[in-house]
């Protein structure tokens, strides 16, 4: 591949990404699951593409010498880029994570209220079969 290709199937890669990346944090803030799920396994198929278009890009930039150098300085930049997108992604989930373990805490914790108001409330139970007749 020619490094015009190689620089383009590159940079449509990370675009991807990064579209993919934004839909994700949106579908996150929105606690739209289905939409994440569909993120997150486009970002899964992209990975591979992502991955040999750097690597044919970084065999062309090696080639290259000095010039490829800036390529790569330019690839890094990105991909540091894609990574601070995504773990924003994974603390804002987790964060969402984090906050549906407290309310579901919260709602186990009035339960077992509840079935001490109810027992304390609630008459005793007779033995249904106390005697023979």
């Amino acid at each position: 591949m020619s490094q015009p290709d190689c620089d383009t199937a590159l940079q449509e890669a990370c675009e991807s990404w990064k579209q993919w990346a934004e839909a994700e944090r949106r579908a996150i803030q929105a606690a739209d699951w289905a939409a994440l799920e569909q993120c997150q396994e486009q970002l899964l198929k992209l990975q591979p593409r992502f991955a040999a278009a750097a690597l044919a890009a970084r065999a062309e930039w090696t080639r290259l010498g000095a010039a490829g150098q800036q390529r790569a300085a330019w690839l890094q930049a990105r991909v540091d880029e894609l990574i601070a997108l995504e773990q924003a992604n994974a603390a804002s989930l987790a964060k969402h994570r984090q906050h549906v373990v407290t309310q579901l805490d919260e709602l186990d914790a009035s339960v077992r209220r509840l079935r001490r108001v109810q027992r304390s409330y609630a008459p005793p139970r007779v033995a249904a079969w106390s005697s023979f007749s």
